[in-house]
């Protein structure tokens, strides 16, 4: 029998390049998102059903996470991936991008979490997925919003795998450093730092399978972004000035 994955966050970048993987390797799909047109093609080349909705709104979760339990009775892997970047410019200081960002990254998560739980419940092999990111190692300048939202998703997805583990439902971590998608076309990082999307995809079904409890891509620069952490203010600052 095929396992049934649902996929936030599903019409573009990593979303989409996990969703041909899974389709790949036999998975039903159930994929999300707010961008129909998109997500349209990509149900188109993997047979996925979508659920098009805004994963910032808590209603707009359960209803789908409702009508998906009602349709399917279960899913076995949830994945939730939506998040977005937006640079924040301290001398022109905007807390609502701060905002906007903690609503879609953070409290998007946790919306669905709470949408996913009743239909993981049901499986006999679920596996709860999360998207954090290495940043939550360090954050750097521009990112402040993007890099406090995903440090909070990795604490609260490690607080609920210790938790969900009395039920028997995996929580695995994603952490991704400079993953070539949409989001980091609008960065300008040089190219020998990025990571494809369909390499990243394939690592993350593999340690999915292998019910990894943190996913690192690579898992080289991820450890590296941890090292850094550790490195004095004054240190960091020259790096960055040294190498932008």
């Amino acid at each position: 029998m095929k396992r049934i994955a649902w996929i936030t966050g599903a019409a573009s970048g990593i979303g989409e390049a996990v969703a041909k993987e899974m389709y790949e390797h036999g998975y039903q799909l159930i994929l999300s998102d707010c961008n129909q047109t998109k997500l349209q093609q990509v149900a188109h080349d993997t047979q996925g059903e979508i659920f098009v909705f805004d994963v910032k709104e808590r209603e707009q979760n359960l209803e789908v996470g409702a009508k998906i339990k009602e349709k399917y009775g279960y899913v076995d892997v949830v994945f939730l991936n939506a998040g977005k970047y937006e640079a924040l410019d301290v001398k022109n200081f905007d807390s609502t991008i701060v905002e906007e960002t903690m609503r879609i990254n953070f409290l998007g998560m946790i919306y669905g979490v709470e949408a996913a739980l009743p239909l993981l419940r049901a499986s006999k092999n679920p596996h709860l997925v999360g998207m954090s990111s290495a940043m939550s190692n360090i954050c750097l300048p521009r990112a402040e919003a993007y890099g406090a939202s995903k440090a909070a998703c990795r604490n609260f997805l490690q607080g609920l795998r210790m938790e969900l583990a009395r039920e028997k439902i995996t929580v695995s971590t994603i952490l991704p450093t400079f993953i070539k998608t949409p989001l980091t076309d609008e960065l300008k990082i040089p190219q020998f730092f990025l990571y494809s999307s369909t390499k990243a995809a394939k690592k993350i079904l593999n340690g999915i399978e292998q019910k990894k409890a943190e996913i690192k891509i690579p898992a080289s620069l991820v450890h590296i972004t941890n090292l850094l952490s550790y490195l004095p203010d004054k240190f960091i600052l020259f790096l960055i000035n040294r190498f932008g």
